[in-house]
């Protein structure tokens, strides 16, 4: 299992299935995670406020 928690504490689980390992066998598991900067809102395009009627 897998499980994820962020700033807030919250948490997400998810089950990796390996299948069945039989006496003598290995497996062999690799993590990786990957990390970016959102962009700032000075790269989004402007939006106009509009009055609906």
């Amino acid at each position: 299992m897998v499980s994820i928690t962020n700033e807030r504490g919250e948490e997400t689980r998810h089950v990796v299935g390996v299948g069945a390992i039989q006496p003598g066998e290995e497996r062999k598991f690799t993590v990786a995670v990957e990390v970016f900067a959102p962009s700032i809102m000075a790269d989004a395009p402007e939006v106009e406020d509009v009055a609906l009627s």
